[in-house]
């Protein structure tokens, strides 16, 4: 497993509690997410994007400081965030965590950064987002296993017409291999009441949000049980 950290432009305030970074991870910052790496002391191992959202005088200290940089004309048909999680695919990653992927000045933006998490699966990444202590990931049909802490949130929300046979335990609301319906929000704002929640689902696609940290999917399985 190789993962990568890429440091987008939204909304970051910290690291989640006890996050460590490793040597071995691959740091990526897209544009004004070079701030946010500078704010922890990070060196990225690529600076990347149009930079349309960077002082120029942090670009600056970007190059004294040897940051390999990669530069794409303002005019182009991908966002900094998609075009740094396909150097992530390029570089090997398998595993993404992005931070500053919501919020900020950009509405569009943090809608389209979800919607980059399918593009992820496309590539062959299992890639999570994290913002202010919620994640979300995007689902195929498989059991997927939530570590969490009692009354935090969890949430299922369709992005398909339609969800089949899903199932949770561990959870406040039971769902016993019910529907939930692109559009309706019966899948949301469930709660943990153990340390572990299992969800599984058989047909259609979805995003998985929760309370807690990146590193709380404890895995995910496609042979779903019934």
């Amino acid at each position: 497993m190789k993962r990568g950290i890429i440091f987008l432009a939204g909304e970051f305030l910290s690291l989640p509690e006890d996050f460590r970074i490793s040597s071995n991870d691959v740091i990526i910052a897209a544009d004004g997410g070079y701030e946010h790496t500078t704010r922890l002391g990070i060196h990225p191992h690529l600076l990347i994007g149009d930079f349309d959202s960077l002082p120029e005088a942090m670009h600056n200290q970007a190059t004294l400081q040897g940051i390999p940089i990669k530069t794409w004309p303002k005019d182009k048909d991908q966002t900094d965030g998609e075009i740094a999680i396909r150097a992530a695919a390029d570089l090997g990653c398998t595993h993404l965590i992005l931070f500053g992927a919501w919020g900020g000045d950009r509405l569009d933006h943090s809608v389209g950064n979800l919607t980059l998490l399918e593009t992820c699966h496309q590539l062959g990444i299992e890639a999570t987002i994290h913002h202010k202590g919620d994640n979300v990931i995007f689902c195929i049909p498989g059991r997927y296993v939530l570590s969490g802490m009692a009354r935090n949130m969890v949430s299922l929300i369709p992005i398909t017409p339609k969800v089949t046979k899903v199932y949770v335990s561990g959870l406040r609301y039971a769902l016993n291999y019910e529907t939930l319906m692109y559009g309706t929000t019966r899948g949301m704002s469930n709660e943990f009441t153990e340390s572990k929640a299992i969800i599984t689902f058989e047909t259609g696609k979805l995003w998985l949000i929760w309370q807690g940290k990146p590193t709380d999917l404890l895995g995910y399985m496609n042979d779903v049980c019934h």
